[in-house]
């Protein structure tokens, strides 16, 4: 037999590939919620310690979502991160089709046990454009969490993110006197 033959029946002899496995979870683009003068004078460690928390959130995530169980729908649509001095964040999804409740919960709760990037004072507010297994990216181009669209509405109109951020997750109140 030819060398030729010989590789011939060994690629015939080898298992088959798998297909490639759809992603669970996909980033599709970080849409900043604030003007970027605003985030280089409040995050403390710059682009940087943002990055690393942007990629912690979507270690966090994938696994959750690898985690669910099967089958999952497809969904994109964005989750949306607010980040308070003294370690504090937030987390709202704003997914469509909508996760099952359970792999919501799961995946905020995750989300929210992320430790974020330092922030000098007031809020930091930005949105991952995501999607999940396999799903077209959002055509959306602004997140619209449930909880804030009622805030928007309470709000009387139009506002900018930190005022929803502000209406929908209080500042505690000082404690000094």
């Amino acid at each position: 037999m030819t060398g030729r033959g010989v590789l011939v029946l060994a690629l015939l002899a080898m298992p088959a590939l798998p297909a490639r496995a759809v992603e669970a979870y996909a980033l599709e683009g970080l849409l900043l919620l604030q003007p970027e003068q605003v985030l280089r004078e409040r995050v403390i460690d710059g682009a940087a310690a943002m990055t690393d928390y942007v990629r912690a959130i979507g270690t966090a995530a994938d696994q959750v979502i690898s985690a669910a169980p099967q089958p999952q729908r497809a969904t994109s649509g964005y989750i949306v991160l607010a980040v308070r001095p003294g370690g504090r964040s937030k987390v709202w999804l704003d997914l469509w089709p909508r996760l099952p409740a359970r792999t919501e919960q799961e995946l905020t709760a995750a989300l929210g046990k992320v430790p974020p990037f330092a922030v000098a004072r007031g809020s930091v507010v930005f949105a991952l454009s995501i999607s999940t297994w396999g799903a077209a990216p959002t055509t959306q181009s602004q997140p619209r969490p449930d909880e804030w669209t009622r805030a928007l509405r309470e709000l009387g109109g139009p506002a900018h993110s930190e005022a929803v951020v502000d209406a929908v997750w209080p500042a505690p109140e000082s404690t000094a006197h």
